[in-house]
């Protein structure tokens, strides 16, 4: 799987649809609202993930900061093979297991919403 530009093992969990929002981000915060009477729908994914450092030829810790940095606001590409398109992680959408025992691995849990404005 690839969002934006960080390569990662991943297991979809979840994906639902639901009535599409619009989205406000103010800072690194996403805001998201209602609207009524809009026959729009996105995705909702969420995903058990893990980055090992062979992907992204980064160490451990390097593949830990960038993924914190895509819980930025900034809505990006992912790819899975059939959920392709744009998305942002939602306030509190990344999760890193900080009771892994891998000491060779990144351990998370991503949730993921379609970016439609």
């Amino acid at each position: 799987m690839v969002c934006g530009n960080l390569n990662f093992y991943g297991v979809i969990e979840s994906v639902a649809q639901k009535p599409s929002t619009y989205k406000v981000v103010v800072g690194k915060k996403i805001i998201e609202k209602n609207v009524v009477m809009r026959n729009a729908y996105e995705w909702s994914i969420r995903i058990k993930g893990y980055l090992t450092g062979q992907l992204n030829s980064l160490t451990v810790e390097q593949e830990k900061t960038a993924l914190k940095a895509l819980e930025d606001g900034v809505y990006r590409a992912f790819k899975d093979g059939e959920h392709d398109g744009n998305y942002i992680i939602p306030n509190g959408g990344l999760v890193i297991d900080s009771t892994n025992n891998y000491p060779t691995a990144v351990v998370f849990s991503l949730n993921l919403i379609e970016w439609k404005q």
